[in-house]
């Protein structure tokens, strides 16, 4: 009797126990918080409010990670991050004994309110109000990849649909237009302009991005990168015999300082990079005694691109500075066209160079006005060169032989543009910031393209005229082609050639006036008005 009253009593005290346990027992919610890129933010505050008010914050760790310990209930969640949009979850539910993970990407904050800024003592067109934009500035570029094409490839991803890299027009470099993107080192913003509905854009709620490169400082700085891959780290490809040799480099770097100490100042960027990539040829050809073999084979495809840029500044005097910017880009690409089921002797060489000079005066005018008239002119030439002395041979699903549908083409294209910008602030508290101005551009293009001037043969297979079936495999009537068969079943089933001048050119000249004034009427509330006129001469 006493050994099972002493039973009872400890089992008794296991149940009480295991039961405090229980309702002391707490349910968590962790997360990891990353910006688009899947870049850690750290620091972020993570505010948690349950059912009754009850707050409860925490920050995010350096991985961007977080932790909370709560009772069942729903919750709302609300995450910021200097320099994101916020990001709130209305209403999760936290069941008993759940840990709940939750993964969250934040968005660049949009930059919709700068009016009357401030830079070095003057007031600059360049912090004009854009309503709509989103705002890069140099330490938000830090974290994007340093060599072009993954920075390119960055930004689009930053910018999203809308905006197009690829369209020159789109595109502007300290206020001009018609560039490309300039090499990381030597930005110091971006602005991404989603809703391009002032008067001063030519192209009305089309966006672009805009460029300001970095100017000279007072006191001497430096930079440097280098970035390698080797092929013997990576994998072959399962299409190939061998693992192909090759490399990845990439190196930059940027120096700046003053060359007359609170007069002149420099900046100067390079960047250089070549890249030795693979293309997998797995195609179906005919070996000397015309038997259909397999043919299999990594071609190289080296890659390589060089820009330089540098930038005087100079102060005229207390109210004149002048800006001085030339740039310099080079890339070259070969065995272009040349994978799956084309062969190497339709590979071409593609290779191009621009030149961009830019000078731009500024005039500050007053406390609140600036003027800036600017000068560019920029020099672009692309070359593509291929062997077209013979016609191209395609056959379907088997391969693509002969030469290059690609001969000697170029596009040689000559831009000029010159512009003068007023801004300045007008109103109670600034609230009309006017901005007016005319800008006049020339562009003439030469072009000459040779393509498929060597003409191409089509096998697609001969099928029965009745039904509708295959009778012989595309690479078996080329076969049969070759073996003299004279049954013209085999014959090409197309050829195509083009024929004529190659050379064409063009010439624009263009001028654009315009006034633009966005009055806000409240902190939250702006009305803007614009007018542009525009004419060309075809």
């Amino acid at each position: 009797m006493k050994l099972l009253t002493a039973f009872l009593l400890v089992s008794t005290l296991i149940i009480l126990s295991a039961g405090e346990s229980a309702a002391q027992k707490t349910e968590s919610l962790t997360g990891n918080v990353t910006d688009r890129m899947d870049g850690a933010i750290s620091g972020a505050t993570v505010l948690i409010i349950d059912s009754s008010t009850n707050k409860t914050a925490t920050t995010t760790n350096s991985r961007g990670k977080f932790s909370v310990e709560l009772k069942p209930g729903p919750y709302i969640v609300s995450i910021s991050a200097p320099g994101f949009a916020a990001f709130e979850i209305r209403k999760i539910e936290i069941r008993a004994g759940e840990t709940k993970n939750l993964k969250i990407a934040l968005t660049i904050e949009n930059i919709n309110e700068v009016v009357d800024i401030q830079i070095d003592g003057r007031f600059t067109s360049e912090t004009s109000f854009s309503p709509g934009s989103t705002v890069l500035s140099e330490t938000d570029l830090e974290g994007l990849p340093d060599d072009p094409d993954g920075f390119a490839e960055a930004l689009k991803a930053i910018a999203g649909p809308g905006i197009d890299l690829d369209d020159v027009d789109g595109i502007s470099v300290d206020g001009f237009s018609g560039g490309g993107i300039p090499p990381k080192s030597s930005i110091r913003e971006i602005r991404i302009v989603r809703s391009a509905f002032s008067a001063e854009y030519d192209r009305m709620g089309s966006g672009g991005i805009e460029f300001f490169t970095k100017p000279g400082s007072s006191s001497f700085h430096g930079q440097g990168n280098f970035n390698f891959n080797d092929s013997r780290l990576n994998s072959k490809s399962p299409f190939a015999p061998s693992r192909t040799p090759g490399q990845s480099k990439f190196f930059g770097g940027s120096f700046s300082g003053p060359i007359r100490q609170g007069n002149t100042s420099f900046f100067a960027s390079v960047n250089a990079g070549r890249n030795d990539q693979a293309q997998t040829v797995n195609a179906t050809v005919l070996d000397s005694s015309l038997n259909a073999v397999p043919f299999r084979q990594e071609i190289r495809t080296p890659a390589k691109n060089l820009s330089l840029s540098a930038r005087i500044d100079h102060n005229l005097s207390s109210r004149h500075t002048l800006s001085a910017r030339y740039s310099r880009s080079e890339n070259r690409s070969e065995n272009l066209g040349v994978s799956d089921l084309s062969l190497p002797g339709r590979g071409f060489v593609s290779s191009g160079a621009s030149q961009d000079i830019n000078l731009t005066e500024t005039w500050t005018v007053g406390p609140k006005t600036v003027n800036e008239t600017r000068l560019s002119y920029n020099i672009g030439r692309r070359r593509t060169e291929g062997d077209n002395s013979i016609p191209s041979i395609n056959v379907s699903g088997a391969f693509m032989g002969g030469g290059s549908t690609i001969g000697s083409n170029y596009t040689n294209t000559d831009r000029w543009e010159l512009q003068n910008y007023t801004t300045t602030v007008l109103g109670k508290n600034g609230s009309h910031p006017i901005k007016f101005g005319i800008r006049m551009r020339g562009i003439k293009i030469e072009d000459r393209s040779e393509s498929n001037f060597g003409g191409m043969f089509t096998f697609a297979g001969v099928r029965d005229p009745g039904t509708g079936s295959l009778l012989y495999s595309s690479i078996e009537q080329y076969r049969q082609k070759l073996l003299g068969n004279p049954d013209p079943r085999f014959n090409p089933n197309q050829f195509f050639i083009n024929s004529g001048d190659p050379l064409s050119g063009i010439a624009q000249t263009d001028i654009g006036l315009f006034i633009n004034d966005d009055w806000r009427l409240r902190p939250d509330l702006t009305l803007s008005f614009g007018l542009r006129f525009e004419n060309q001469t075809n």
